[in-house]
């Protein structure tokens, strides 16, 4: 029994790891990976990985103001990522021309028939969208 036990929680462990691994292959490794996580994460209403793509210092502006107020973050960042993703198309844009110039980048997006440009700030774990 208790090897049993054991057995299974040995591959509920590996699969737990393999999952994460999984789950962060690619991550915000790119500019453009980063666009697609941001993407998801609106169409999905993901908290988890909208806060994966947004800069460490909003973050943490963003919890002081919500501590001050006596929200929770996560609660109002679902309500907007609920709101915004009806602005959203329903699939992936098409991007174009990612710049990389030291720890600032640039991607193209398509919004419709206009290309728009976004922004973002490389920090130690990766690209943030940044305006």
């Amino acid at each position: 029994m208790k090897t049993q036990r054991s057995i299974a929680m040995g591959l509920t462990l590996a699969l737990i790891t393999f999952a994460a691994l999984a789950c962060g292959k690619g991550g915000n490794s790119t500019p453009t990976a980063t666009f697609q996580t941001f993407y998801n994460a609106i169409k999905n209403a993901d908290v988890a990985a909208i806060k994966t793509v947004m800069p460490k210092k909003n973050l943490e502006q963003m919890e002081s103001e919500a501590k001050a107020k006596g929200v929770v973050l996560d609660d109002t960042l679902k309500v907007q990522l609920l709101q915004t993703a009806t602005k959203f198309p329903a699939t992936m844009p098409e991007t174009r021309d990612e710049k990389i110039e030291g720890d600032k980048a640039t991607l193209e997006f398509k919004d419709g028939e206009n290309w728009r440009k976004l922004g973002f700030a490389k920090e130690d774990d990766g690209w943030k969208v940044s305006r």
